[in-house]
């Protein structure tokens, strides 16, 4: 699919959207417990890890939106009762992607 979009020259950018257990550590410590699994039995970052090489072997542009979030401030972008983004996520997730096309428009 990508080879298609470069041919149309298009640039394919993915904007990764990371879980709230991947910041919330009560949320991490409860599920492990409840799985009987210890912290190191699991990477909760594997997945944004699958996707950043494979973007990489498909040269596509990838905004993984978990490198600006930190345990510290990851309920400023997600609804307490919820694993949905707020207005705060939402707002994050525009900038990355608007100075993502920025750069690839610069680089044209």
């Amino acid at each position: 699919f990508n080879k298609y979009l470069q041919q149309q020259n298009i640039t394919l950018i993915i904007n990764v959207i990371p879980k709230d257990i991947q910041f919330d550590i009560a949320f991490q410590k409860k599920t492990l417990e409840i799985l009987n699994l210890n912290k190191n039995d699991v990477d909760f970052q594997k997945i944004n890890k699958l996707l950043k090489s494979l973007a990489s072997e498909e040269r596509i542009m990838l905004i993984d939106t978990t490198d600006y979030i930190s345990s510290n401030n990851f309920t400023n972008y997600y609804f307490t009762l919820d694993e949905h983004w707020n207005q705060g996520g939402h707002k994050l997730a525009s900038e990355l992607l608007v100075n993502k096309i920025v750069e690839v428009k610069m680089n044209e």
